[in-house]
């Protein structure tokens, strides 16, 4: 699975041409992330791409905002904490996907009994994302683990060995200079990469 977490103020397009760009290349994942925006500002992106996110069975998350998730009623949200989460999980319903950020085993084995959808691994070494991987399966824990710190098309096959089920990529994506064709060379690597 790949995410693509939108950068603002990275490469030479919008958060809106970012995400269309890479839903042409085909990610049907995508997080509007805009550190420092206003609900209104992300409300505005949010409605620029909901439509074609619609059309084409595309994840919309939103990074915080919460009000403006739950008035969009887009795909969920994703959000620091496992207590912002359970908040998310009672405003928004059992609809809703919800990811954590999380940077050990323990907040990805909590996902289960809080009822959370995915954690958010913000580490790049592969060694510390195998050994909670590792431990989250031996506890028998299934929720989904995405890797998204430094994920290039450079690294991600070693990244995508630890174990983890998917990879979030902002930065290499937004900076690429044709972020449509690096997209695309991202996701025919996963596809090729044997699990």
């Amino acid at each position: 699975m790949l995410q693509f977490i939108t950068r603002p103020g990275t490469g030479r397009y919008t958060p809106v041409e970012q995400i269309r760009l890479v839903m042409e290349a085909g990610c049907r994942w995508v997080e509007i992330d805009m550190p420092g925006a206003t609900d209104n500002e992300v409300r505005n992106v949010a409605m620029d791409v909901i439509r074609e996110c619609e059309q084409t069975n595309t994840i919309l998350i939103i990074h915080g905002h919460i009000d403006v998730v739950e008035e969009l009623r887009v795909s969920g949200i994703h959000v620091h904490t496992i207590e912002e989460g359970e908040e998310a999980r009672q405003r928004l319903g059992a609809h809703a996907i919800i990811g954590v950020d999380a940077t050990d085993a323990d907040t990805v084995k909590a996902l289960k009994a809080k009822d959370l959808d995915y954690a958010s691994l913000h580490m790049s070494v592969p060694d510390e994302l195998a050994a909670i991987v590792d431990e989250v399966k031996r506890a028998g824990v299934d929720e989904p683990v995405v890797a998204s710190a430094g994920v290039t098309l450079d690294n991600m096959e070693q990244i995508l060995a630890t174990g983890v089920n998917g990879i979030a990529v902002g930065n290499a994506i937004a900076s690429a200079p044709d972020p449509m064709l690096y997209t695309g060379q991202m996701l025919e690597k996963l596809l090729n990469v044997k699990p």
